[in-house]
């Protein structure tokens, strides 16, 4: 019955821009080459921009083994109220194949037709709901809300199918990849056809969000034992008819949120390494300041941390925000 399946797989593979190979159920290239087609910019609509070098402390970690302090992990996790283990496995296919795909989703919902975003709309309930995408058959792993709040669909050891691409393909392929649906509510492009969800709002996703993100990308590379490869949907699925347009306008700086979900991993070298990065490409960012002043004293160098401090003064003089990056925070030393 395998051999059946996976003979089926074969010959029912959509082709993708891509390139799945549905003998080995990955895409073509390294796991670097395959990021790099995989994270392209998803533009509203659909399209997808050209390949771009991953952030170096991304590129350095995916394909590698993923070596997490799974008790910080576990306390994490039972601080955040996230329903989810630290140490068991993932999912994996029929011929125990584990997953190695990471697949970043919106919800496209609720859809609120031509009206405008409503002021302060991230901290109404209603968008943040999930209900209509839980149950038995919930429609992926797992959600994270607005306010970075997780809801468990199926814990990450059970095999799941969320795009064109799995499901044209078929069971053989189920437990391949990893689905984590991000809120994002939509409204109608008045230039589009009737009842379209192309307009996201600016930024497509809280701060919120993008850090629970990294946290569930550690959590799922150490469940699998090696930093995954992390996906958008639409790029999955490109190149099949009526393919998804998620996730769009995905605008915050990743090195930020990879930097503190490092932090609360107690990866502190790295985190530094990722914090830095930003800065070179925003110098003066107040958050990639404090992310990398916390990953400085993490480290015992208080001296390197307190000559941040008139740095991020300067930057945050203006704020109205609290900071915090869920990490150790620097103080003088007594």
């Amino acid at each position: 019955m395998l051999g059946l399946l996976l003979a089926a797989a074969q010959l029912v593979a959509p082709v993708v821009e891509c390139r799945f190979d549905a003998a080995t159920f990955e895409f073509a290239g390294t796991p670097i080459e395959q990021a790099r087609c995989l994270l392209r910019h998803v533009e509203p609509g659909g399209g997808a921009d050209p390949e771009q070098e991953l952030p170096p402390t991304l590129a350095g970690l995916i394909g590698q083994p993923a070596i997490v302090d799974q008790g910080r992990l576990a306390a994490v996790l039972r601080h955040r109220r996230i329903a989810l283990p630290a140490a068991t496995p993932v999912s994996e296919t029929l011929d125990h194949r584990r997953a190695i795909y990471f697949v970043i989703h919106d919800t496209s919902s609720p859809w609120i037709g031509a009206n405008p975003f409503p002021h302060d709309f991230d901290r109404q309930p209603r968008f943040s709901d999930v209900s209509q995408f839980l149950g038995k058959d919930a429609v992926a792993h797992l959600f994270n809300d607005r306010l970075g709040r997780v809801t468990v669909g199926h814990d990450l050891e059970v095999g799941w199918r969320a795009t064109k691409l799995e499901r044209t393909i078929g069971e053989a392929v189920r437990g391949r990849f990893l689905h984590v649906e991000n809120v994002q509510p939509r409204r109608e492009d008045p230039s589009g056809p009737p009842r379209n969800d192309r307009i996201g709002p600016t930024p497509g996703f809280t701060e919120a969000q993008y850090r629970t993100l990294a946290l569930l990308y550690v959590l799922a590379s150490s469940r699998a034992g090696s930093w995954l490869i992390p996906a958008f949907h639409a790029n999955i699925d490109r190149g099949i008819p009526l393919a998804h347009d998620d996730p769009p306008a995905w605008y915050l700086s990743s090195r930020q949120a990879l930097g503190a979900a490092l932090m609360r991993a107690r990866d502190f070298s790295d985190a530094e390494k990722s914090y830095r990065e930003d800065l070179e490409r925003n110098p003066e960012s107040g958050r990639a300041l404090f992310g990398l002043q916390a990953a400085l004293a993490a480290q015992g160098r208080h001296r390197e941390a307190g000559a941040l401090q008139k740095r991020i003064d300067r930057a945050w003089r203006a704020a109205d925000v609290t900071l915090g990056d869920g990490g150790p925070r620097w103080r003088p030393p007594q």
